[in-house]
């Protein structure tokens, strides 16, 4: 995520995320924000009030590929037929998951879209430290070329293929920006790390958008 300095300095953030905040609260908020993201496209990022209870699938298995199908098939996800999808793995380094996205994972996850008849895939992300680097090493232009989808660096897009949002009731005074390629895809998939982080900057799915 492109996210814009605070007027105020990080002195605000930090008071923000001092905040009390209980556990339901913490799972409630989690669950309405992410619920119905795959199945929307993200101009409607900020009207989740009533997206409802969001279904959570857990599947014990050593094989990433027989995980993402198992998964998918429990889902029962909204079919991707004839649409736009953009795919939000994260590659925050090339480390091994779960440093970042597996390629197990990301190329079983295309193939399911793609038998799903998906009109055309396109992945985007930007890394640390330079997002070409750790595509390249993690094979993901290769994974492409065999797969088929298209690839986008965020790092190269121009200022105008950035969209702003400036939510309320948020500490970012001056909003926050996501790559337009995201937002108006017509379906929307991410396949976020599920980790701590070593910035408390950073909140939920707000780390995958860094």
């Amino acid at each position: 995520m492109k996210l814009k300095k605070p007027s105020k300095g990080r002195e605000d953030v930090g008071k923000y995320l001092k905040k009390k905040l209980s556990r339901r609260d913490f799972i409630k908020g989690s669950a309405v924000g992410l619920a119905g993201l795959h199945a929307v496209n993200l101009g409607s990022l900020m009207s989740f009030e009533n997206a409802g209870k969001t279904q959570v699938v857990v599947y014990k298995t050593d094989d990433r590929k027989e995980g993402v199908r198992q998964v998918l098939k429990t889902l029962n996800f909204p079919s991707p037929k004839e649409k736009q999808v953009f795919i939000k793995p994260n590659f925050n380094t090339a480390d091994a998951a779960p440093g970042s996205t597996h390629n197990d994972t990301l190329s079983q996850l295309v193939s399911e879209l793609h038998q799903s008849g998906a009109a055309n895939l396109t992945l985007g992300e930007r890394s640390f430290p330079v997002t070409k680097e750790v595509m390249e090493e993690k094979g993901i232009f290769q994974m492409a070329s065999e797969l088929d989808f298209t690839v986008i660096n965020f790092e190269e897009l121009e200022e105008k293929d950035w969209i702003a949002f400036n939510p309320p009731g948020t500490h970012w005074s001056n909003g926050f920006s996501i790559p337009r390629p995201a937002v108006e895809a017509e379906y929307f998939v991410s396949t976020c790390c599920l980790k701590t982080h070593g910035s408390e900057a950073f909140l939920l799915c707000l780390s995958s958008w860094r």
